[in-house]
């Protein structure tokens, strides 16, 4: 199943759950970053080796914590 497919999936699951408009805002947009980047790959094709190049290549900065 595509990536694009399943974070659409996940998103509805967590708005039929009653999640906070908020919070599904948010999540929208950031796992919409990341279905843009990996939209229409299979999803069990993911390495994690693509996981933590995207991560790396997202630039966030360090959490000191």
């Amino acid at each position: 199943m595509p990536v694009a497919e399943l974070v659409a999936m996940f998103l509805e699951a967590k708005k039929a759950d009653g999640r906070a408009p908020r919070y599904l805002a948010d999540l929208r947009a950031r796992l919409g970053h990341f279905a843009e980047s990996f939209g229409e790959k299979p999803a069990a094709a993911l390495s994690t080796r693509d996981l933590d190049d995207w991560l790396h290549g997202l630039r966030l900065g360090r959490r000191v914590g």
